[in-house]
């Protein structure tokens, strides 16, 4: 289901079991700044004390030890973080876009790449000034 190093999103910061007494012990509201919307990485697994669920790690998050163990957060919180091909694609081209031997040398029509990121940069300065209106 996700992985070690896996991106995160969670879908669900409700406490379900706040207030209530379980195997003896009163759980308590404190979900330790989980957030709705809050994207996380898995650091590890483990198991719910209260009903033996499927638990993960948050790198970002740490609980505080119950009977010894650290508590993660049950899977059903969270969805995997799916990144579009495109947000992909467009960091590989701003990485070589941003290499000063390629910017010189490869020519897009009859303008260079270092031409078109300057036209760029002028068309944005101009939006912002725009927008800033």
């Amino acid at each position: 289901m996700f992985r070690i190093g896996q991106k995160v999103v969670c879908v669900n910061a409700a406490n379900r079991h706040a207030g209530k007494i379980i195997r003896g012990y009163r759980v308590t509201a404190d979900l330790n700044g989980l957030t709705e919307g809050a994207v996380y990485t898995v650091r590890g697994f483990g198991t719910a004390w209260t009903d033996g669920s499927s638990t993960i790690l948050l790198g970002e998050l740490h609980r505080p030890p119950f009977l010894g163990v650290e508590q993660g957060y049950v899977v059903s919180r969270f969805r995997p973080v799916v990144e579009k091909s495109t947000d992909a694609g467009m960091a590989i081209l701003k990485e070589i876009l941003e290499r000063e031997t390629i910017k010189d040398a490869v020519p897009v029509g009859n303008m260079t790449v270092k031409d078109v990121m300057a036209l760029h940069d002028r068309t944005m300065a101009q939006l912002r000034a725009w927008v800033g209106r």
